[in-house]
């Protein structure tokens, strides 16, 4: 908390995976960010939707997220300010991540803040002119 650098957590996929493991250390140091990784992946999804959701220093990335009604309620619940874009390359061709969010019919501006804004400025690296 002190270093003021974001926690990355994997989730999804194993009893280690699991969002709510951490949604205490959200709530106990309100400055501390996570990053949910691949939100979830396929058995926690809905979970990492709710608990990002809940809590203001919460955030997801979406890569590895292929079920489209996930995603949707994603993009419907969740401020598009704390959804970051990732890959799972080389396991998975960043490709994969890119034509699932053009399958879901997404506003161009409302893309362009999820593949790069919102991660240069979590970064402190500025928005994309």
């Amino acid at each position: 908390v002190e270093a003021k650098k974001p926690i990355k957590v994997f989730t999804g996929i194993g009893q280690h995976g699991i969002p709510q493991q951490w949604e205490k250390y959200l709530v106990k140091y309100p400055s501390l960010k996570i990053i949910f990784l691949h939100m979830g992946c396929f058995d926690y999804g809905y979970t990492c939707i709710d608990v990002v959701k809940r809590n203001d220093n919460a955030y997801t990335e979406i890569s590895n997220q292929y079920e489209s009604q996930i995603l949707r309620k994603c993009l419907r619940e969740i401020p598009v300010s704390k959804i970051l874009f990732g890959s799972s390359f080389p396991e998975r061709l960043t490709s994969s991540s890119l034509i699932i969010l053009d399958m879901l019919d997404i506003d161009e501006e409302y893309k362009r803040q999820i593949y790069n804004n919102n991660n240069r400025c979590f970064l402190g690296v500025g928005k994309d002119e």
